[in-house]
């Protein structure tokens, strides 16, 4: 892969979500870290609760949407990781978090943009990490040498988001983009992959970006 951008060493170690529905916010998490510049991780629990408390009829330890999320992530922010821990389970009440004293809350202006390939491949070359909600295919879950191999097939009710921190071309001449993953550091190439364009194109549900 011929590498143009590549924003990964910012973020460092991919980060593990668990068994939990919570994989936007952690997209959400390591977008906003960039965009506040941020000293550090932020926190994902943190993020998912607010959200979840602003979502009407929302259950403890569904999955998030993305309009609460931005809006949480710009107001009231969020602390730094090391200051709300993640935790293993999903909290049994939805509740407003509350974050603990004089700890400085991290936030920024994220909205949603078009989800598609140039958009994204745009706002990476503009110096934007990007966030994608995709469908989810096989491919999704096994990438071979670092790479998401494109697929039409989709796994029904599989939504997954993830963040675009990178841009290179294949020997093919198409278009990947870098998504760091929230599944560990044994998926992908400690925990990042590319993503072919044409994947964005047909399985990017939403995006999100600054």
């Amino acid at each position: 892969m011929k590498i143009e951008v590549n924003y990964a060493p910012l973020f460092g170690a991919a980060r593990h979500q668990g068994m939990r529905l919570t994989c936007l916010a952690f997209a959400a998490s390591d977008l906003n870290r960039m965009a506040s510049n941020a000293p550090g991780d932020l926190s994902p629990e943190f993020l998912y609760q607010q959200a979840g408390s602003t979502t009407p009829n929302w259950q403890a330890g569904e999955g998030l949407y993305l309009a609460p999320t931005l809006l949480a992530a710009g107001n009231p922010g969020q602390p730094l990781e090391t200051h709300y821990p993640y935790q293993a389970a999903a909290p049994a009440f939805v509740q407003a978090p509350v974050p603990p004293t004089d700890v400085q809350l991290h936030s920024s202006a994220l909205t949603a943009i078009v989800p598609t390939g140039d958009n994204v491949i745009d706002q990476i070359r503009q110096g934007h990490a990007v966030g994608l909600i995709l469908e989810s295919t096989e491919t999704l879950f096994y990438p071979k040498d670092g790479v998401v191999a494109f697929s039409t097939n989709i796994l029904l009710d599989r939504v997954h988001a993830v963040l675009a921190v990178g841009l290179g071309e294949a020997p093919d001449g198409v278009h990947h983009v870098l998504i760091r993953n929230s599944w560990g550091v044994t998926w992908g190439d400690q925990g990042y992959a590319w993503l072919p364009k044409q994947y964005i194109d047909m399985h990017a549900l939403e995006a999100f970006g600054r």
